[in-house]
């Protein structure tokens, strides 16, 4: 059998990616891992396949098998370039192609790693990932400079600032990642003569680094304030929408970054940016965008597991709930061969159902993911007691609630934490149906669903908060009446609500912490609304100093920045305006 060329491969890990798009992950698992060790890209698409897997469930053995591919992968593209200077002792000629994108995907390797590693929100895990993300940004900013003829005007692209300092953390970094820019910088390095490459190389390349790039900087976006921080000092800084320009324009270009920017791009606009209100209260601002990502997808995967689930998200976000169960059922019928999707798809038909009020659906979806998913089981199970009881099913919820504190795997996980301790309260006394749904509705305002649900259903809400008088409960009641008065547009019950909810919390005891940070948010999300900035940074600047070490304090953190910067944002904005009405 004749060897195949680099072009060969080009098109091979280009099939390959898009076999994992149209629901053939096995096949496509085959292909990447049956060439790896002859491939860059093949390599790639191996290592990013484990990683996706690994990011859908967050099961530790698929984390692990994730490092450990993206770690083999990193020592393949060590080797290349440094068998480069040897290439009449090789098997096959390396290209300068292959050499260049050797450096693209070690960079790669080093932001999944990081994304690895900062989902564990320790101090330790901020330090390293944060070394990883340093070493990215500094790697794909020299790529991409290296990449460009000089003065073609396009270096506004990777426009941040560049630490020259020693790196502050270099016991951290793992052996197969050390020399690191030593191997990419080299002055014998075979790639010091770019112009060797053609146009078609050219472009291949600086869409591969602009996919990791823009991947990078919207990473950066869900980063929480203590990451930002070690962020800025380590010496560079994010910007989000250069990250989309350059997602954009590789989703445009062909090979196997493609689908995978148009992927990421889908991601962030139907999902990130609702959930950590980066819009506001827009919650519905990112649907265009995701709308014309999806029907360019719809043409090359129209029944693709992962394209209906974001389709569901963005018809969620349209307040078309009933749609989006239909689509999310279609998108688990589809996925029957790939289990990390199916459970996606599991959590998204509970979520939907939960928000629907169908309890019975969201059990079973929720019972299964108990049943198999090997990640957080007492949360799933949590989550399951919590829908069997809506339903009337008690003996069964209290059951499900008694196992939850013994599923508990990680000490240090907030989430586990926090519906170990929900579960633990009830040892005592059994919840009544109506405080169970309170505990959904909890959940379902922590997962930013309420402004989703129709008013019907809104309104049968607030009749249930209404109706729990138990005083551990009110304070959670208030915020999410005042939530939802403010999704009903009646201001000032919502004000009058959520302030009622943090003049609740009793702070001798300092128990549920997070409702009172969450109402205070929501206390400046509202005034921010109604354009009262100043009150509104207050609020915020009020989370910041007041509240510490409570459960989902970095999504919440996120959040809190996310706003501040939008409210700075709009103050220069009128500023600009007010002065361009004074020169008139």
């Amino acid at each position: 059998m004749a060897h195949r060329t680099e072009s060969d491969y080009i098109k091979l890990s280009t099939e390959g990616i898009k076999m994992v798009l149209n629901n053939d992950w096995a096949k496509a698992e085959e292909l990447f891992r049956s060439h790896k060790d002859v491939s860059v890209l093949m390599s790639a698409g191996n290592s990013f396949v484990s990683f996706l897997q690994a990011m859908m469930t967050f099961e530790e053995d698929k984390v692990e098998l994730a490092k450990a591919a993206l770690a083999e992968t990193m020592l393949y593209c060590k080797s290349k370039i440094s068998g480069s200077k040897h290439r009449k002792s090789s098997r096959r000629v390396v290209t300068m192609e292959e050499c260049f994108m050797c450096e693209v995907v070690a960079t790669d390797c080093l932001l999944y790693q990081a994304g690895l590693i900062v989902v564990n929100q320790d101090v330790t895990s901020y330090i390293k990932g944060g070394w990883y993300l340093r070493q990215a940004w500094r790697s794909y900013r020299r790529l991409y400079l290296r990449l460009q003829p000089v003065g073609d005007g396009n270096e506004h692209f990777f426009g941040g600032r560049e630490s020259s300092s020693a790196d502050p953390f270099p016991d951290l970094m793992p052996e197969e990642f050390q020399n690191l820019d030593l191997m990419f910088e080299s002055q014998k390095s075979p790639l010091t003569n770019i112009s060797e490459l053609s146009s078609g190389s050219r472009g291949r390349l600086l869409a591969a680094v602009c996919f990791g790039y823009g991947s990078f900087q919207l990473f950066i976006a869900l980063c929480p304030p203590k990451l930002l921080r070690l962020i800025h000092f380590l010496g560079f800084e994010g910007d989000q929408e250069e990250g989309l320009r350059c997602l954009e324009f590789t989703s445009q270009t062909d090979g196997m970054m493609a689908p995978l920017a148009t992927l990421v791009l889908v991601y962030y606009h139907s999902v990130v940016r609702p959930f950590f209100a980066l819009d506001g209260c827009r919650l519905s601002a990112g649907i265009a965008e995701a709308n014309q990502i999806l029907v360019r997808a719809d043409v090359e995967y129209p029944d693709s597991a992962l394209f209906l689930y974001f389709k569901s998200r963005v018809l969620i976000l349209e307040g078309k709930t009933e749609e989006a169960l239909l689509t999310c059922r279609k998108a688990l019928l589809m996925s029957s061969n790939q289990r990390e999707t199916q459970h996606v798809c599991l959590y998204e038909i509970g979520r939907l159902c939960m928000m629907k009020l169908h309890w019975k659906e969201a059990s079973t979806s929720f019972h299964r993911l108990r049943t198999e998913s090997r990640w957080a089981k007492c949360y799933y199970a949590y989550l399951a007691a919590l829908s069997y009881g809506c339903a009337g099913d008690t003996d069964r919820a209290i059951q499900l609630l008694a196992d939850v504190p013994k599923l508990v795997k990680l000490k240090n996980n907030q989430l586990e934490n926090f519906v170990s301790q929900r579960a633990s309260s009830f040892s005592a006394q059994i919840p009544s149906r109506n405080q169970m749904i309170v505990l959904v509705l909890e959940m379902l305002y922590i997962w930013t669903s309420l402004p989703s649900c129709s008013s019907i259903n809104l309104n049968e809400m607030l009749r249930v908060c209404k109706d729990e008088a138990h005083e551990s409960f009110r304070p959670m009641c208030c915020l999410i009446e005042g939530v939802i008065h403010k999704e009903l547009d009646a201001f000032d019950l919502a004000e009058k609500s959520l302030k009622k909810s943090m003049d609740l919390y009793d702070t001798e005891r300092g128990v549920d912490t997070h409702v009172a940070a969450f109402a205070c948010f929501e206390l400046g999300m509202l005034k921010s609304q109604q354009r009262c900035f100043h009150e509104s940074k207050q609020y915020f600047e009020y989370i910041k100093n007041h509240y510490k070490n409570f459960s989902f304090e970095p999504r919440l953190s996120v959040k809190v920045c996310a706003a501040l910067k939008r409210i700075a944002d709009e103050e220069v904005s009128e500023n600009q305006n007010d002065r361009s009405c004074s020169i008139q």
